[in-house]
C-alpha cells in the first residue's frame, strides 16, 4: 500500500537505520527515492520507566531518526533471528538421525559449555 514517505521507506527495503540528517545523502544514491512510498501502522506501547529511558537513550545517540526507528530496526533483528532459528532446525531434519548417542552428545555439549 502506498502513502507514506520517510525514513521508514529505506528501511523497509533493508538498509540500515539512517538519522534524518543522513536521509538527504541516501537519496542521493537512490534515483527512485522519491517515488519510494510504505504504508505505516500506528501501534501504543507501554513500557516501564527504565525501559522508556533505554529507548529514548538510543534515539538521542543519534543512531536512530526516533523511536519508532529503534523499534522497527528490534524487530527487523528478531526477524532475522527467528528466521536463522527456522533455518538452522530445517538444516537438523534435514541432515537425518545421528549414529551417536543421546548421552554422549549432551556429554560433549556440557564439556563445551564448562570449556568456553
Amino acid at each position: 500500500m502506498v502513502k507514506e514517505i520517510g525514513v521508514a521507506a529505506f528501511l523497509f527495503i533493508g538498509i540500515p537505520s539512517y538519522t534524518q540528517s543522513n536521509y538527504g545523502r541516501l537519496c542521493q544514491f537512490m534515483p527512485l527515492c522519491p517515488q519510494l512510498e510504505v504504508s505505516m501502522a500506528t501501534m501504543n506501547v507501554s513500557l516501564p520507566d527504565p525501559m522508556r529511558e533505554w529507548v529514548e537513550g538510543q534515539v538521542k545517540s543519534g543512531e536512530y531518526a526516533n523511536v519508532s526507528d529503534y523499534i522497527r530496526d528490534l524487530i527487523r533483528h528478531d526477524q532475522r533471528r527467528h528466521q536463522s532459528l527456522e533455518e538452522a532446525v530445517r538444516e537438523g531434519l534435514a541432515s537425518g538421525r545421528s549414529s551417536h548417542k543421546a548421552e554422549d552428545i549432551m556429554r560433549v555439549a556440557k564439556a563445551r559449555l564448562q570449556n568456553g
